[in-house]
């Protein structure tokens, strides 16, 4: 692995440590702090999953309540920012190529809160249907060339959700699924038109998450 990527990791080691540390402080409930309901599930919430920089990406998603403690949304997974998706597309880090920042992968999601005795906190479970769309570029032999591809991504979710009065929340779980190529192709940089086929196939993957929330509406 090249030393730009030994970099990469160290520096969002430093900054996925500070964000998990201020939300964990962020979620102790303040002294006195009964003004709200821990069970109302609110009418929406927003959230942040910064562990993704480590792996496919952070993931920053928002929804709002359907039926229930049901929930549907939309989040925008930052493909070009995770560590473990640049290394496994540009061939485990290679100087000769790299991922674009770019990338990105938006997907609608849904997420229902289970029965619990603790009505605060609880475990979850949901999916993901989306898409991810890459570009990488680099320098062959030949010349300089550039790449793109397109997957549709399903996925599942489940974990288990502490929150406090005041409405912010840590989820701890997992996002396994798979990913169907619908389109890789590339070409020299000189050459636009002579696109390549790169062929496609279907990667299954998976996610730890550990993302940082906050109920709305409440």
């Amino acid at each position: 692995m090249n030393r730009s990527v030994v970099r990469r990791i160290a520096a969002v080691l430093v900054v996925v440590a500070l964000v998990l540390g201020a939300g964990v402080a962020y979620a102790q409930p303040a002294d006195g702090d009964t003004g709200r309901d821990a069970a109302d599930p609110g009418s929406g919430y927003v959230l942040l999953n910064p562990l993704g920089f480590l792996q496919f990406g952070p993931i920053l998603e928002g929804g709002f309540r359907v039926a229930g403690e049901t929930y549907v949304g939309a989040h925008l997974r930052f493909s070009g920012m995770g560590v473990l998706y640049h290394v496994i597309n540009t061939d485990f880090g290679s100087d000769e190529s790299s991922v674009s920042p770019l990338s990105i992968g938006p997907a609608v999601t849904f997420h229902t809160l289970l029965p619990y005795t603790d009505t605060s906190n609880r475990f979850y479970a949901g999916g993901a249907l989306g898409m991810d769309f890459g570009w990488s570029s680099g320098t062959d032999s030949v010349g300089d060339w550039e790449a793109r591809w397109r997957s549709i991504v399903l996925a599942t979710n489940f974990g288990h959700r502490w929150r406090n009065p005041s409405g912010f929340f840590i989820n701890v779980g997992l996002i396994a699924g798979f990913a169907v190529g619908i389109e890789s192709n590339w070409n020299y940089v000189d050459e636009p038109d002579d696109l390549q086929d790169d062929g496609t196939e279907t990667t299954f993957y998976g996610m730890l998450e550990f993302s940082l929330g906050r109920v709305v509406g409440q």
